[in-house]
């Protein structure tokens, strides 16, 4: 296995030539979708020796498309949809059912004779009756098969976490809501969504080099196999060289995520000076700031971080399934970090902030931000500030805050047609989203700035997981009316 993987680097390589990276489909359905690129290759072949100078009628009598142009335009059509089928696009078998309906339908209204009738009922008869073949519908099912159950889950992801994990998006992946991939070794975990037909994973996987580059295409071949696209969502730059040179994917900016130095944090001086007001202003108001872990709490402490959720942020309306946790009292929550602005005299809780603490890094990630909207003005400056303080006594190094999509494009200069499309429609989102108000509020802190992307395996299914990522996150509503329900969801348990 070792000697199949290819060194990690870091430098930028172009895709590897001379082979493909993608992994190969079943031969089942390599045979039919030949079959169907065949039919279409004899189709235009037949009506070209059977009628080289025959016309067919449009509406108007007077208006004719020679027979030749007909059959050739329907068999270049029909070229596009064998690759689709191919691939196990639902939307490709729908088109050539209709397609090849629609044929049928027109040579009988036109009275044409049997024999002419009989190429393309054929085809469309082996079309319906190959569906299950041709079409991944039950690839739900086929994704089960490949996870473990959640209880297992959970403890060999935590193991995996404490053993290899860096990334600061790594404790996310202890959510009862995705899906958890494992190598056969069970040194390597992903963790994914299905959504809009694609297989999202959570960040980066986590596991030994070899463990990561078997489970990746694992779940790439999985995805393939079940008609669905493959994407990794907020990847490192470490992952995006990785993918880039051994997988020969494509990674898509997506934006930036703010790291703070706690070592050199301090709140003097004239630049940190309205988070030193806000400091002191939320003290003088009456609230006590206080660091606690999760685990010490006591029943009383945590339904005040409920009442204040609640307040602040309804649970339901967590969406973001790779940047944060389903909620603050998720598993792996009794060795989080909980930040709070508890009012001294009634004792309820002004705003919190919950951390994730990372084993393998000193670092603190910031899992969860909510404040009552009744609390004074600059609570959360004053608790990032605090916690700062906090964990530079701790020994903690680092303090990972919020993302800030887009800040790439919006905040530096871009060249290219592309990245200046990219610019304008981030410019166009500022004026619905929070873009530019958590890109502000980071900036008080001094962070650095870390990229992250999209990776995905051609640049012609950018739009379709952009569509996948946005309603994941939550950016948008999702049209549930038209497309099914992503998966795993909490109601759809993991068998046991």
């Amino acid at each position: 296995m070792t000697d199949t993987i290819l060194p990690l680097v870091t430098g930028r390589t172009r895709k590897p030539r001379g082979r493909s990276t993608r992994p190969r489909l079943p031969a089942g359905n390599r045979l039919l979708a030949t079959l169907v690129l065949a039919a279409a290759a004899v189709n235009g072949l037949f009506a070209l020796a059977l009628a080289p100078s025959s016309r067919f009628e449009i509406a108007d009598p007077t208006q004719h498309i020679d027979n030749r142009l007909w059959a050739a335009g329907v068999a270049a059509l029909l070229v596009p949809l064998g690759w689709g089928l191919l691939r196990r696009r639902r939307g490709a078998w729908i088109v050539s059912c209709a397609l090849l309906a629609g044929v049928v339908g027109v040579d009988l209204a036109y009275g044409e004779p049997p024999t002419e009738l009989l190429l393309p009922l054929i085809a469309l008869t082996g079309v319906l009756l190959a569906r299950h073949r041709l079409v991944a519908v039950n690839y739900r099912e086929t994704l089960r098969a490949h996870t473990v159950p959640t209880h297992e889950a959970m403890i060999r992801t935590q193991a995996l976490i404490d053993e290899y994990a860096t990334d600061s998006m790594a404790p996310f992946k202890l959510r009862e809501d995705v899906g958890h991939m494992f190598s056969d070794a069970r040194d390597a975990v992903l963790a994914f969504r299905v959504e809009n037909r694609a297989l999202l994973v959570a960040s980066d996987p986590i596991g030994s080099p070899e463990g990561v580059a078997e489970v990746i295409n694992r779940a790439r071949s999985l995805a393939r196999g079940a008609g669905l696209r493959f994407g990794i969502v907020a990847a490192s730059e470490e992952l995006c060289d990785r993918m880039r040179s051994e997988f020969g994917m494509r990674p898509i900016y997506l934006g930036c995520e703010a790291i703070v130095d706690a070592t050199a944090f301090t709140l003097q001086g004239h630049k940190i000076k309205k988070v030193r007001q806000a400091y002191n202003r939320v003290q003088r108001e009456g609230f006590v700031l206080e660091c606690k872990r999760f685990g010490e709490l006591t029943d009383a402490e945590r339904a005040e971080l409920a009442a204040c959720q609640e307040r602040g942020r309804p649970p339901e309306e967590e969406q973001s399934f790779v940047m944060a946790p389903e909620t603050y009292d998720a598993h792996g929550s009794e060795r989080s970090i909980v930040v709070q602005a508890r009012h001294a005299e009634d004792g309820h809780v002004g705003a919190f902030m919950v951390f994730m603490p990372l084993t393998q890094r000193k670092m603190w990630s910031l899992a969860m931000q909510l404040r009552d909207p009744d609390s004074p003005n600059g609570t959360v400056d004053a608790l990032i500030a605090f916690a700062l303080l906090q964990a530079k006594e701790h020994g903690v190094e680092e303090l990972s805050l919020n993302f800030a999509a887009a800040r790439r494009y919006v905040y530096e200069p871009v060249f290219g047609f592309w990245p200046r499309v990219a610019k304008a429609l981030a410019y166009l989102a500022m004026r619905w989203t929070q873009i530019d108000q958590l890109r502000y509020h980071n900036e008080k802190f001094s962070p650095t700035w870390e990229p992250r992307s999209v990776i995905c395996e051609h640049v012609l299914e950018v739009p379709h997981l952009a569509f996948a990522v946005i309603w994941q996150e939550g950016q948008l509503p999702r049209p549930n009316a038209f497309i099914r329900p992503a998966w795993p969801q909490r109601s759809d348990a993991l068998p046991a």
